[in-house]
């Protein structure tokens, strides 16, 4: 999961912004909550 960054080529490839983190955080929120519904 990526996030493109407008702020050239200065910007540190090698970190995630919080704003992608956000995005991953609620999907794996949602793969675990329906991983748990499909068990049932």
């Amino acid at each position: 999961m990526g996030d493109v960054d407008p702020g050239g080529a200065s910007v540190d490839h090698t970190t995630t912004t919080d704003i992608a983190r956000t995005i991953a955080g609620g999907l794996m929120e949602a793969v675990l909550r329906l991983s748990e519904y499909l068990k049932e």
